[in-house]
């Protein structure tokens, strides 16, 4: 089974942290699988490749992640299933494409942010997010 993963921030960022880790653990003990991960990373190191792990980095901002792994959109027809690891904000486009094409997806979403938002980002960016997150409760 191929599996494509979108991970906003690769294992190698200097800022990953537990999600990244969780994600990075679960995924190269999963040997029946081979997992394709579309990621972004401030580091110079571009690939991360096992026998059945594969990442590939898009951008060096996981600010600019969702535009720049929309051109990997294309090959969504090659592969299984779909997971989005959700950092801050979702980035649609994976769970559109994966149910026109009756596609299974995951969402992997680690911890809700709330009001820290509006520490991280600026504020008509933080109050979307914050509305999308409070939609769900």
């Amino acid at each position: 089974m191929r599996v494509m993963v979108l991970n906003p921030r690769s294992i190698s960022h200097s800022q990953a942290g537990g999600a990244e880790k969780y994600l990075h653990e679960i995924l190269t003990r999963i040997k029946e699988y081979r997992f394709f991960i579309i990621s972004s990373s401030d580091r110079k190191r571009n690939c991360y490749l096992t026998m059945n792990y594969q990442e590939v980095q898009v951008s060096r901002s996981e600010f600019f992640f969702p535009i720049c792994s929309a051109k990997y959109a294309k090959f969504i027809r090659n592969f299984d299933v779909i997971i989005e690891n959700i950092s801050k904000f979702p980035i649609i486009w994976p769970l559109l494409l994966s149910k026109l094409l009756s596609k299974p997806f995951i969402a992997i979403v680690h911890h809700i942010h709330g009001r820290t938002l509006f520490k991280e980002l600026p504020f008509p960016v933080a109050l979307i997010l914050y509305l999308y997150e409070n939609s769900f409760s």
